[in-house]
């Protein structure tokens, strides 16, 4: 009788002890659930910062991130003179897949007053030219764009008036070939090309820029 009085004790021990614990590990993992939420996807947008970078949307709220630190001014800029102007600009667009080429812009300044011709198409050999308000200024923008080497190079050339003359100030971008990245990068590749926009960057180039 003793026996039997034991062995159901140790039955309801047992049982005890694998309730006990299955409420502990309960209680144990579903903090750790709350602090891991399932991963929001956001949409692949690109916003363009003050210093010509861009940055995406992250985080739960798939918000912005915020612009670089540091670069919210001309006064984190570089800056250089030629024989006709001084003026500052990035260093880089501070981009991954598109970079500056013939880079700082190089500036012209023809004695005669501003016009804009516009016409063409990117891929002729004028290129195209159209006339743009950019944060309330006029510009004439010229865009060339020709293959070369797996990437695609734009040529740039802004024309603005400036004292009764026309400044234009001129540079290029290289687009690489986004297929020629592994699968991983290509979205990425393709989402910064797709938003990239330098009107913003070349207008704070112009409106900084001083004639000599």
């Amino acid at each position: 009788m003793e026996q039997r009085s034991s062995i159901l004790k140790s039955i309801l021990l047992f049982l005890v002890v694998i309730v006990v614990g299955a409420i502990v590990y309960t209680l144990w993992l579903r903090p750790l659930e709350n602090t891991n939420p399932q991963a929001v996807a956001c949409t692949q947008e690109a916003k363009l910062c003050p210093d010509g970078s861009y940055v995406g949307r992250v985080g739960p709220e798939c918000e912005f991130a915020a612009c670089p630190a540091g670069d919210t001014n001309a006064d984190a800029w570089l800056s250089t003179s030629t024989e006709t102007a001084t003026f500052s600009y990035p260093s880089s667009f501070e981009l991954t897949y598109v970079t500056p080429v013939d880079w700082p812009p190089a500036v012209q300044v023809l004695d005669e007053s501003f016009e804009c011709n516009e016409g063409g198409e990117v891929e002729d050999r004028a290129g195209r030219t159209e006339e743009r308000t950019i944060n309330g200024r006029d510009y004439c923008v010229t865009e060339i764009t020709e293959g070369a080497a797996g990437s695609i190079y734009t040529q740039y050339a802004y024309a603005f008036p400036r004292d009764d003359q026309t400044v234009i100030l001129t540079f290029s971008a290289r687009f690489p070939q986004c297929g020629n990245y592994e699968e991983s990068k290509q979205a990425a590749c393709n989402s910064e090309q797709d938003n990239f926009n330098i009107d913003d960057m070349a207008d704070r180039i112009a409106n900084a820029l001083r004639l000599l």
